[in-house]
């Protein structure tokens, strides 16, 4: 007998057949999943060879980019900040927040450090995997802490 239903149920509830719609859904969400983590995994490995560079730079052991917490802490140190500041993420609500002001103005002191302009913070701050690329690969910036020290004494 023809049934005109997607999927039919026989006897029993373990000889269901369905559509092939589904099954196509199914291969979209997986071709879609592993794009997705292609491209994450290829934004990661940028940014922690940019990061190998920066920190070779600034006087940091270059290994420490691959370490997903221990990089935040050296970038925070890079940046004239506290490295205990990314602790500030865990806390409920406002930690994000504070975090994020932290992060930026250690951005901010990196791109002082580099002697960048305020462009290159803008980019820093919303392509950092781009970012950190050239601040690391280009020979004609130089990591100067002695920048971030002047500059805050010439404001007193």
């Amino acid at each position: 007998m023809y049934n005109s239903y997607p999927y039919t149920y026989g006897d029993s509830i373990t000889r269901t057949t369905y559509s092939g719609a589904s099954e196509a859904a199914n291969a979209f969400l997986a071709g879609f999943t592993l794009t997705m983590f292609v491209i994450f995994l290829a934004v990661y490995v940028l940014t922690v060879i940019g990061l190998w560079k920066v920190f070779k730079k600034a006087g940091k052991p270059g290994w420490h980019a691959i370490i997903p917490f221990l990089n935040l802490y050296d970038m925070f140190e890079i940046g004239g900040q506290k490295g205990v500041y990314i602790f500030m993420m865990f806390i409920p609500f406002v930690g994000p927040a504070i975090y994020g002001v932290y992060s930026f103005l250690a951005n901010y002191n990196i791109v002082r450090a580099f002697n960048q302009s305020k462009g290159f913070l803008v980019g820093l701050t919303i392509l950092p995997f781009i970012f950190t690329m050239i601040l690391g690969f280009s020979s004609e910036m130089q990591y100067d802490r002695k920048r971030l020290v002047d500059d805050d004494v010439a404001k007193k």
